[in-house]
């Protein structure tokens, strides 16, 4: 069979054959291909279009294309860690590589990676170093019921204004699923740093279309930072900036675009309180398929208006 009669095939209803052909149906016999055979731009693409290939598969065609932003659409509604569906960590490691050998730096053993400008000291460089990695512990150890790990590989803290591939020096986010990456200013401390991260990594997590609530995403990171910082977050605490907000304050804060952070943290401190973390999921999950954010905490928390401003935790 010909180049031409393959990609007229590509596109049309396939099959994926234990992931290594694909068979379409044809007038007299099935016509397979094996994927090997195909040109890579022509694999991604019939892959692609074939839910039946496993996800691990698609992505390493996507990527082998050199159609990255294809595979992160792939990932982008994965809500399980990166490590489950079989294939996606191989294939976002190998990629990872790449694109690091293609930047010029060097992997690791550490979780994040700090680019810093050539004129930063090495005693600064290793306390920017020894502050990432510890914010991202903090965030991790927040978020730890959310389906971690929400990226493989290591991840990217960028210092000051200068620009990366795929991060240029106006964007404090690069979203993706291989060597994410946040900017920070050059005297950033863990706290600022633990906020940034847990916002990647929220918005790694599968958000709905609206992306995440505003009290949601600054309440977890909040917290983050106050982890990072070792600052005690103290439940009664918390319940005392509840109550002085109380039931009509917690309405108007769960539906603001900009709400007060101090209530945001409060509310977001009896989430993932450890004896509540585990119903995060939950909630997150009802968010992701549109329900309000009242009836997601009644639903996932049990918790009402009303609780919010008489339980301590």
């Amino acid at each position: 069979m010909d180049l031409g009669t393959t990609q007229s095939l590509v596109g049309t209803s396939a099959h994926c054959l234990d992931g290594y052909a694909l068979c379409w149906p044809g007038p007299f016999l099935p016509v397979v291909v094996p994927l090997a055979c195909l040109p890579l731009s022509l694999r991604a693409q019939a892959l692609c279009a074939n839910s039946e290939a496993s996800l691990g598969t698609r992505v390493a065609a996507c990527l082998d294309a050199q159609e990255p932003d294809a595979a992160w659409r792939l990932l982008a509604h994965c809500t399980d860690p990166l490590t489950v569906p079989p294939g996606v960590d191989t294939a976002l490691q190998l990629w990872g590589a790449k694109t690091l050998a293609d930047m010029g730096l060097v992997a690791g053993r550490a979780p994040v990676l700090v680019v810093a400008p050539s004129a930063t000291s090495s005693t600064e460089g290793h306390r920017l170093q020894t502050e990432s990695t510890q914010a991202l512990l903090a965030v991790q150890g927040v978020l730890a019921t959310a389906a971690w790990p929400r990226w493989i590989g290591q991840v990217l803290v960028v210092v000051g204004d200068q620009a990366i591939a795929g991060l240029p020096g106006s964007s404090s986010l690069l979203i993706r699923p291989a060597l994410p990456a946040v900017r920070i200013p050059l005297q950033a401390l863990r706290g600022t740093i633990a906020r940034r991260l847990c916002v990647l990594a929220l918005e790694l997590n599968a958000p709905p279309a609206s992306g995440w609530p505003a009290w949601l995403t600054i309440g977890l990171a909040e917290i983050s930072a106050a982890r990072a910082d070792e600052v005690l977050v103290s439940p009664h605490a918390m319940l005392l900036v509840r109550q002085a907000a109380g039931t009509s304050g917690l309405a108007a804060m769960l539906s603001s675009p900009a709400p007060d952070p101090q209530l945001c943290e409060a509310v977001a401190a009896l989430l993932v309180h450890p004896a509540r973390r585990d119903h995060l999921p939950s909630l997150m999950d009802l968010l992701r398929n549109g329900a309000t954010a009242a009836g997601a905490l009644q639903i996932s928390y049990n918790l009402s208006l009303d609780d919010l401003v008489s339980q301590v935790h």
